[in-house]
């Protein structure tokens, strides 16, 4: 069975089967619990098979999150919430985390920070954690991003 988790900005996580698509053709929307009708998709993301790692939530205000990825393979039709955010902080970026990889974080300056994925420096959560600020943003700028490098340091998006 092929599935993919779908985030959206509120920080709310659904499970989609594709394997409806085949009979029933449409647009993403179509696949949508109807809890999350009308809210932004901010990413897509393939589950690994078989699972391995943890999944990593990057929000608009710094903070990087991660989850064990066993908590997003057992999601019923509905959508739950795997973030909690403030008034005007979104979800931005969602990346599978592995140990032997590093995290990249960027700002819209060109400002980088690099860490090795592992629990030292990126401990693995529970649901109500916020998790930590990785980086601050300076006076104008924005749209921070995240991807992850391989131990050959390759960039994996």
């Amino acid at each position: 069975m092929c599935s993919s988790d779908l985030f959206t900005a509120s920080g709310r996580v659904a499970l989609l089967r594709w394997e409806f698509a085949g009979q029933q053709p449409g647009n993403l929307e179509k696949f949508l619990p109807d809890s999350l009708q009308g809210e932004q998709v901010v990413q897509v993301l393939p589950l690994p098979h078989p699972p391995e790692g943890s999944l990593g939530l990057l929000s608009s205000d710094g903070r990087f999150k991660r989850l064990p990825i066993e908590e997003f393979l057992e999601l019923s039709g509905r959508a739950a919430t795997v973030l909690k955010l403030k008034d005007g902080v979104i979800l931005q970026r969602v990346v599978v985390c592995r140990n032997d990889q590093e995290l990249v974080v960027g700002s819209s300056s060109g400002r980088l920070l690099r860490l090795a994925v592992n629990e030292a420096n990126l401990p693995v959560m529970g649901r109500v954690a916020q998790g930590p600020t990785l980086l601050r943003l300076l006076p104008g700028e924005a749209d921070r991003k995240s991807t992850r490098l391989n131990s050959s340091h390759t960039v994996i998006s």
